[in-house]
């Protein structure tokens, strides 16, 4: 996984997610920006759904965490192969535009 999350913050992210791959921190986004990443305008950012999905949180019990850096930053999901060959690339075109987990497991599982 690759964030541009203080190592800090990251390092929390994955113990208290109890991630079991390797996670990368790219403070300057320098990655981002190379895979054409870009920032979203507030309505990307903040769409209804996005909106909507606080709200639930919220009325959960969660608790709501400042943001550390930039909340502009589109993210996206790409698969590279042990070769450096990206299988797949997703840009994410608002906050929520993501593939399914599943999908990507399932794409995962089939790299060589």
């Amino acid at each position: 996984m690759l964030s541009f999350a203080p190592l800090s913050l990251l390092g929390k992210y994955v113990s208290d997610l109890r991630l079991p791959f390797v996670s990368v921190s790219d403070i300057e986004r320098r990655v981002y920006r190379a895979y054409g990443l870009t920032e979203g305008s507030f309505f990307q950012v903040y769409s209804l759904r996005v909106l909507w999905g606080y709200v639930r949180m919220v009325f959960s019990g969660q608790k709501l965490r400042k943001p550390v850096g930039t909340t502009a930053q589109l993210g996206g999901d790409f698969l590279i192969d042990g070769e450096g060959t990206v299988r797949f690339a997703h840009q994410g075109k608002s906050a929520d535009d993501r593939p399914p987990v599943d999908e990507l497991v399932r794409m995962v599982q089939k790299l060589p």
